[in-house]
Order: structure tokens, then C-alpha cells, then sequence
């Protein structure tokens, strides 16, 4: 087990004990649904708004630590709360979220990693995901994903054009 499932198994515990619904998104989701790509972090989309922010952080800091002084001013700055592992994997928790993303978080599925159930997005919304995330003025990382979006035909394909369309 690699010290970022690690990482991510414990984080997911922990929301699941307090029971804040969560989904993963990102590089490791991308070796669930596509193609495995290299990253050094972990990022998770929490159903929280940023007022929670500092509950989030007392609840997660007796495993992991808040890289920031201010988490409140800081989620509402970035809708970021940035945390460490203890074995120093960068996690990413994103608050304040958009009603897209709540949606998500309701449809994500369970998948084993490291000997537990993590709530992982779907394709079809991590595609929107990658859609709506940008980088330098341009969606990223969507030619990567043209062979998710084949093996999701016909079933992604409404799902996604109907998102796409509002």
C-alpha cells in the first residue's frame, strides 16, 4: 500500500465517522476510470460549506495537518483547505461547492482502494469535472479522456450533453 492510499483511506474514515459526504476526484481518479497518471497529491471534494471550514479542521487535525493559519479565510479565498498526511501527502479538500458538485458527490461510487471503500467520482461527472476545471484560460486534461468518454457511449453521453447543454 502506497503512502497516498494510505492517506486517502484515513481521510476517508474520518469523514465517514463524521459522516461528511465526500467524493475523490483528480489524478487518482483518473487511474479508477482512465488512464494511471503520476501525481504527488489527493484531491477530495467534501458536501461542506466554507463557515465549515474550521470544524472540518479540528475534526481532521488529530490525523493530518492544516497548512494554513487561517483555514476559514483561506476556504474563502480559494475553496481550498490544504492538509498533510503524516507520511506528507498533500491533500486538497474543496469546500463550498457548486450545486453540480453536490450532485456528484451523490452519485459517486464505492471503490476498493487500500482495503477500503472510497467514494470515487463517476466518469461521466469526473469528465464534467475536467470540463469546467481550467487551466490557463482552456479545459484541461480532456484529450486524455476521450477513451473514458468512448466506454461510457451510449450511457455517459446523455448524462454528460444534458450537463453540457444547461
Amino acid at each position: 500500500m502506497t503512502s497516498q492510499e494510505e492517506a486517502l483511506a484515513a481521510l476517508a474514515r474520518h469523514l465517514d465517522q463524521h459522516q461528511i459526504s465526500y467524493i475523490v476526484i483528480g489524478r487518482l481518479v483518473d487511474a479508477v476510470w482512465g488512464e494511471p497518471r503520476a501525481t504527488l497529491d489527493i484531491n477530495v471534494t467534501v458536501a461542506a460549506e466554507t463557515s465549515d471550514a474550521l470544524q472540518i479542521a479540528a475534526i481532521l487535525e488529530q490525523e493530518f495537518r492544516v497548512l494554513v493559519s487561517d483555514p476559514e479565510g483561506f476556504v474563502q479565498e480559494t475553496r481550498v483547505l490544504p492538509l498533510e498526511s503524516q507520511a506528507g501527502v498533500r491533500i486538497d479538500l474543496i469546500l463550498d461547492l457548486l450545486p453540480f458538485e453536490l450532485e456528484a458527490i451523490e452519485r459517486a461510487k464505492p471503490v476498493a482502494i487500500a482495503q477500503e471503500a472510497i467514494r470515487v467520482c463517476t466518469p461521466e461527472d469526473l469528465i464534467l469535472l475536467k470540463i469546467i476545471s481550467r487551466r490557463d484560460g482552456r479545459p484541461k486534461a480532456l484529450d486524455r479522456w476521450w477513451c473514458v468518454w468512448c466506454r461510457l457511449l451510449p450511457r455517459g453521453c446523455d448524462y454528460v450533453g444534458a450537463r453540457m447543454a444547461a
